[in-house]
């Protein structure tokens, strides 16, 4: 079985080179064989998603409003650092609900695409109230967004895009559940508008105008709007703020929820690609029936991310200043897994065969 798991990763075309080496070693259990196929067929499918694809902002707010695409650091205020989804320490932004707490993003193309936008963001809030996630400003007074996303009133996701010639608004059919993670993304265009929660398409409106009516100088807000007329900031977390200047489509949406990459540059599998530094490390025992320890070249402080073939994170978790890790793979059915460790902003990844 493991042997096969690295034929499905390796083969170039999966589904020949499956095929080609189930008849070598002359498997004929049609159940184990129905169930590869689809898992290569899976896999394969996984691997022409390149979730990079008009990728032009990337908020990961591991502690900061850093900006690792086109360098397009974002302002921190008020805001602290705190948990994400897998309780690694400092990997997501906590907003304490004031009007002083909010990330100012630049006013910049890349976050103020002129023709199609995707938004793609995880948030948790433990208050039922209507706030903002994400919003910058148009020409009017009333209906005021050129984008938004954020909680309505009757504690819905909703998106809007307004002009002088039209609104266009969609509401999720899901509503909020207090210290509940949900992954939300937005997509616009000349088209369309959309709203996906948790990767599923949950609303969708036709767009009544072309482009986004914004002001010249108006920066992006995440956790607030900043405009005196009206403001109903964010309480809770927000991690990987994700911009894109197209639309995603259902599958890159799906990704996004499954895989839920980090903001450095990927592959077309999926998997992150490797960044050789200090966080360089090796582990033994691999293959391995439970735990293998992770040696790293130097005392490192940081967190490990495991994932699964198409990309899913399985485990994770945070380290301080140890030149060694066990990693506890028991839990995990018997296959080929992933190992990411970032420290700092070095990240690297290698693969581990649980037995």
């Amino acid at each position: 079985m493991i042997y096969l798991m690295f034929l499905i990763w390796k083969w170039p075309n999966c589904t020949i080179g499956l095929n080609y080496h189930l008849k070598k070693l002359k498997i004929v259990e049609m159940k184990k064989i129905a169930l590869l196929v689809l898992l290569a067929s899976t896999f394969c499918a996984r691997s022409q998603v390149n979730l990079n694809n008009g990728l032009t902002a990337c908020y990961a707010l591991n502690g900061n409003a850093n900006e690792t695409v086109n360098n397009l650091n974002g302002l921190v205020s008020s805001v602290t650092p705190t948990v994400n989804r897998f309780n690694a320490l400092s990997s997501a932004m906590a907003f304490s609900g004031s009007t002083l707490s909010y990330i100012e993003l630049p006013d910049n193309p890349n976050v103020k695409p002129l023709h199609a936008l995707s938004l793609s963001c995880w948030i948790k809030t433990p208050v039922m109230i209507d706030q903002y996630i994400c919003m910058t400003k148009n020409n009017l007074v009333s209906n005021f967004e050129a984008f938004n996303l954020c909680i309505e009133p009757s504690m819905r996701f909703m998106t809007r895009k307004c002009g002088p010639t039209g609104t266009d608004m969609v509401i999720s059919t899901t509503t909020l559940s207090l210290d509940t993670w949900f992954h939300l993304v937005t997509t616009i265009d000349s088209s369309f508008v959309k709203l996906y929660v948790n990767g599923v398409l949950e609303a969708s409106t036709p767009a009544t105008f072309i482009g986004f009516d914004y002001v010249n100088g108006k920066k992006v807000y995440l956790g607030s709007t900043q405009e005196s007329t009206y403001d109903a900031p964010f309480t809770g977390t927000i991690d990987n703020a994700r911009f894109y200047n197209r639309v995603l489509n259902a599958t890159e949406v799906s990704a996004l929820y499954s895989q839920d990459p980090s903001c450095v540059p990927e592959n077309t599998t999926g998997i992150m690609a490797n960044s050789i530094g200090q966080t360089d490390f090796s582990m033994f025992p691999n293959p391995s029936p439970g735990v293998t320890t992770l040696h790293f070249n130097t005392s490192l402080s940081g967190q490990f991310l495991v994932k699964d073939m198409v990309g899913k994170t399985v485990n994770s978790g945070s380290f301080d200043d140890v030149d060694k890790l066990e990693l506890d793979l028991t839990p995990l059915t018997s296959g080929l897994y992933f190992v990411e460790v970032q420290s700092g902003s070095n990240k690297q990844i290698q693969k581990v065969i649980k037995q």
